[in-house]
């Protein structure tokens, strides 16, 4: 398993927690830029997980994407979108519009096309995330989660967050892509 992101907290954080799990051997972590960075090819399969909103340039993404994969190989992502309205901020992944890169999901779906992609399933799950996320207990967060990385503000965020789902400002996609 080849790991790749941006952020630095990020991946020691991963290092740390697969250390933990007695799994380094297995897994390599990168730091870098995904539209700069070098990515393996031939991988059977590649996941991103709530990090394309983060990336301007979404065509370039999804090609580079294409061509770590193996033929036949599969996407899977779990994706933030764009919905109805503007964003509040901050969010988890963005303190403003200025370092965030949210897309229509009918526009991923044709970026994806248009990369290459055969697009086997796309689903919007903003309804159980929102469901998920208003389950989450109030109190004290548990020791481990995306709070320790967010710090401080973590509450504000995953409010704000929360907020914007319920009110269909930012939409969660899932899906799968053949190459």
């Amino acid at each position: 398993v080849t790991v790749l992101d941006l952020t630095p907290g990020y991946v020691a954080a991963g290092e740390w927690l697969t250390a933990r799990a007695g799994l380094s051997e297995l897994v390599e972590f990168v730091c870098g830029d995904a539209l700069a960075a070098p990515l393996p090819a031939d991988h059977d399969v590649v996941l991103t997980q709530h990090s394309t909103m983060n990336i301007p340039d979404k065509p370039r993404l999804f090609a580079r994407l294409r061509d770590a994969l193996a033929p036949r190989g599969c996407y899977l992502f779990h994706e933030i979108v764009a919905g109805d309205g503007e964003v509040i901020w901050p969010v988890p992944w963005a303190a403003s519009g200025a370092t965030s890169f949210l897309q229509q999901g009918d526009v991923m779906q044709r970026d994806l096309e248009a990369a290459g992609f055969r697009l086997e399933h796309f689903e919007d799950v903003s309804a159980a995330t929102v469901a998920w996320a208003r389950s989450r207990p109030q109190g004290e967060p548990p020791p481990l989660g995306l709070h320790v990385l967010c710090g401080p503000e973590f509450r504000t965020l995953f409010a704000n967050l929360t907020t914007n789902l319920a009110d269909g400002r930012v939409r969660v996609v899932r899906g799968r892509a053949r190459r």
